[in-house]
């Protein structure tokens, strides 16, 4: 949504769209429990024709509904938070994010078409609803040679604070 918001043409090669059991990690950011079940889309996300993006989005539903709904969207040109809520009443409210450098390595190098040990920055993120339950989680894998991360800093203004915040 920010990036065609700035004017750029933003588009997604859907990889896979299936039921999985998610690693530990992953599960433990939605908050499922061993042998649980959620939905991940893989895609190879590009911006004006070039490729950017390696992504892995997790969303927490494990039903067979929810996941014909999203393999019969489009999700090459859909944003996935619109689909998860106007189809779903999954509203993302708020969100936590990491962001590290990393060597490319492997199939992510493949994929974002770069050498190995290239730098790409790696991202993780969880998506909150109002009740602060964790409903998507993704991995991003971006070309460092081609993307550019923007936030802003605020103080927290709560007496004895002195984190920062950003959005």
């Amino acid at each position: 949504e920010d990036m065609t918001s700035h004017g750029h043409s933003v588009s997604s090669t859907v990889l896979s769209v299936d039921l999985i059991e998610p690693v530990e990690h992953v599960r433990e950011v939605l908050g499922l429990q061993p042998g649980s079940s959620c939905i991940e889309i893989v895609r190879l996300r590009a911006v004006n024709g070039e490729v950017v993006a390696f992504t892995r989005s997790y969303v927490n539903r494990a039903d067979s509904l929810s996941l014909e709904h999203l393999k019969a969207t489009d999700l090459s040109t859909v944003s996935l938070y619109r689909i998860l809520e106007g189809a779903f009443g999954l509203r993302i409210e708020a969100g936590h994010r990491s962001i590290e450098a990393k060597g490319a390595h492997g199939m992510i190098a493949k994929m974002l078409e770069v050498n190995p040990g290239d730098p790409v920055l790696y991202i993780e993120s969880a998506g909150f609803d109002h009740s602060g339950m964790v409903v998507e989680c993704f991995q991003a894998w971006q070309r460092a040679d081609r993307m550019r991360i923007e936030m802003d800093v605020v103080r927290d203004n709560r007496v004895g604070s002195g984190y920062l915040t950003h959005g």
